[in-house]
């Protein structure tokens, strides 16, 4: 019995056992699979942060051991415009970027680094930030590095905020400091402006009004900085150029600014003791462009002729065409119709046509348009209306007064005489309307064939009948009448004439095509005929009541815009004793580049330069003391420096003045802009 045991368990497992083992590995490794999968997960996710925030502390010292004048940038990060869209705590939503007058470092530090497998994109802002010392606006700098990078379940990030103070390095540096003139005084509210344009003058003005700030010191006057550069914070430290308005007493103000542009204002308010609130928000509003001036000249065309033949057979030849009455106008002549009744004879063709009357109009007119009518009538019968927007019309007249003997028509009445004896279409008018719009871009016409009937009668004339053709009484596209001269006979109640219907479409076919309504058009000329004759294929054609239009044409000559001035901007810089212009002790300017000169104007603008001269005297009068700046550029925004080191100034209200062409004209309407500089005399004074 030992003995078997043995000898079984020497056997092995068997298949089912492997199986089963198999199936509980499976159920134990499924269980546990999304635990050690998370946990390599978080893992990893912690390793990114850590390295993340790394970089967010590296980028802050690497900023922190900068020159303090270096920290900004010359060019504000589209993502730094607004930090209200960082997501930063402790930080200002209204926070003004720190804009430097040159590229300091961080302008060209790369945005994004690599670790290991991951990108992360390194973003560095910085702020000027204010004390709760009154006064201290611009009192230190802030700045903010956000670190993102992408992990499975999106961009996440990590963020560093740091405050950086005028003493943490001050190494001496090439770029200035930028400077503000942001507030003095604190307010709870600040002002809320809106622009819109001027109604009266939607191209050259626009209309600001704001409210009253709430809290803090009650505000003596308000001023508008405005630019047509897009700010990033401050309009009067973040954009270059700028303009100033004079100080406003009220709650509104019209800029007087350039057509065709999109201006940004911000306003504060001043107190008594000259400190200024924050900025307000950034409004803006866009001037409408104007519309160079044109000129458009017409000539308009049209001709009515009422028979025109030239119908031929084997051995005779007919050709009948009334004079045609043509108009004419190339814009100044006279709008009135041409009218003429030509008499109507047709010597020769008297055995095939008979008609009684005719009439002509054409007319074309000062504005481009014209119309045409012609019409054969019937005795007593009278052609009237039309115009450039509707057809003429027959009124009166006799039954059959118009008659076409197709039986004696050359070249078709041998192919028809062994059908039927007799083939003669009755009308009691036939009328051609054709007309174009200015410029020739629409052209079109209609007919009528007033009282249509067919007489036809058996080969020795032993029945004769006259039937209806049923046409309507205006015809507005092609109409094959000899179709309805067969379907007509087709039609009759008289079996004898019923059966010419098909030996005669037969006969027919061949040798004659009559077409209401017949319409062709080509080089924007348009003609209309009440019925068109097509003998044998075309070797014989003709018309009654041809109407026709065109070319109408127009040529528009446009003006260029004359110069145009839309702003004149002074940006001063910085003095050695405050803010403004520096001057010598005797009063000359100290820099001839102390200051820049920028007027936008369009490409018309010629030999642009700038006038200026104390307030009290217009720039280039006589008597008043004038230095003139060249400018530079073309077709836009022309650059210019305040002159020479001689030049002598005044401190307070300069006026400036646009001078272009040659010789040089004051400008107009924008001749004058006046410009507050900021101006200091030595070190004995400052703005």
């Amino acid at each position: 019995m030992l003995t078997r045991l043995r000898t079984h368990l020497d056997d092995g497992f068997t298949l089912i056992e492997v199986m089963v083992a198999t199936v509980v590995l499976v159920v134990v490794m499924a269980a546990t699979a999304p635990a050690f999968f998370g946990a390599m997960r978080i893992t990893n996710v912690t390793g990114e942060r850590s390295q993340a925030t790394n970089l967010a502390v590296l980028a802050s010292e690497q900023m922190r051991s900068l020159p303090y004048t270096e920290v900004g940038y010359a060019t504000t990060p589209a993502s730094c415009a607004n930090p209200a869209s960082l997501g930063v705590s402790g930080l200002g939503s209204t926070a003004a970027p720190v804009v430097l007058t040159s590229a300091g470092p961080l302008d060209s530090l790369p945005a994004t680094t690599v670790e290991g497998h991951t990108t992360f994109t390194v973003l560095r802002c910085v702020y000027w930030s204010a004390s709760s010392i009154p006064g201290s606006t611009g009192a230190y700098k802030q700045t903010v590095v956000k670190v993102s990078w992408p992990t499975t379940g999106g961009v996440v990030s990590v963020s560093q905020v740091s405050a950086l103070y005028p003493g943490t390095n001050t190494t001496p540096t090439t770029t200035p400091a930028p400077t503000t003139t942001l507030p003095a005084q604190q307010q709870v509210v600040l002002p809320v402006c809106t622009a819109v344009d001027d109604t009266a003058s939607p191209s050259s003005a626009i209309d600001l009004s704001w409210t009253a700030p709430v809290g803090g010191t009650a505000p003596d006057h308000y001023l508008v900085y405005y630019s047509t550069y897009s700010p990033g914070g401050a309009i009067s430290t973040g954009v270059n150029p700028f303009s100033t308005s004079p100080s406003v007493s009220g709650l509104s103000w019209v800029a007087t600014v350039g057509p065709g542009a999109t201006y940004y204002f911000q306003v504060v308010a001043v107190a008594a003791d000259g400190t200024a609130s924050s900025p307000s928000n950034t409004c803006s509003a866009t001037t409408t462009s104007p519309t160079p001036p044109s000129t458009t000249t017409y000539h308009s065309a049209s001709s009515a002729t009422a028979l025109s033949l030239a119908l031929g057979g084997s051995t005779t030849a007919y050709t009948v065409s009334s004079p045609a009455t043509s108009a004419s106008n190339n814009g100044t002549g006279s709008n009135n119709a041409t009218v003429a009744q030509p008499t109507v004879a047709i010597p020769g063709a008297d055995s095939f046509l008979s008609a009684n009357a005719a009439t002509q109009v054409a007319e074309a007119n000062t504005d481009g348009t014209s119309y045409a009518c012609a019409g054969v009538l019937s005795n007593g019968a009278t052609l009237s209306g039309g115009s450039s927007s509707g057809p003429c019309s027959i009124s009166g007249g006799t039954a059959g007064g118009v008659s076409l003997n197709l039986a004696a028509l050359p070249g078709v009445g041998t192919a028809i005489n062994t059908v039927v004896g007799g083939l003669t279409l009755n009308l009691s008018g036939a009328s051609a309307w054709a007309t174009g719009s200015a410029g020739g871009s629409t052209l079109t016409g209609s007919a009528s064939l007033n009282g249509a009937t067919v007489t036809v009668s058996t080969v020795g004339g032993l029945v004769s009948q006259t039937l209806s053709l049923s046409l309507p009484a205006t015809i507005t596209s092609q109409t094959d009448v000899v179709h309805a001269i067969t379907v007509a006979i087709s039609g009759s109640s008289n079996s004898v004439i019923k059966a010419l219907a098909t030996p005669l479409q037969t006969a027919l076919a061949p040798v004659l095509s009559l077409t209401g309504d017949y319409q062709s058009s080509s080089g924007g000329v348009l003609s209309v005929s009440a019925l068109h004759i097509s003998v044998l294929s075309g070797a014989g054609k003709g018309d009654l009541a041809l109407a026709t239009v065109g070319a109408n044409t127009s040529t528009t000559v446009t003006t260029s815009l004359a110069c145009n001035v839309s702003s004149i901007v002074v940006t001063p810089s910085t003095g050695t004793n405050g803010g403004g212009v520096a001057l010598t002790t005797s009063g000359h300017l100290a820099d001839e580049n102390s200051f820049q000169l920028a007027v936008s104007a369009n490409s018309t603008c010629t030999n642009v330069q700038v006038a200026y001269a104390p307030s009290d005297c217009v720039p280039g009068a006589s008597g008043c003391a004038t230095s003139y700046a060249s400018l530079s550029g073309t077709g836009g925004i022309y650059y210019g420096s305040a002159g020479t080191s001689s030049t002598v100034w005044n401190v307070g209200t300069t006026t400036f003045t646009v001078y272009v062409g040659s010789p040089a004209a004051a400008y107009s309407p924008l001749a004058q802009q006046q410009v507050i500089l900021c101006t200091q005399k030595g070190n004995s004074g400052k703005c």
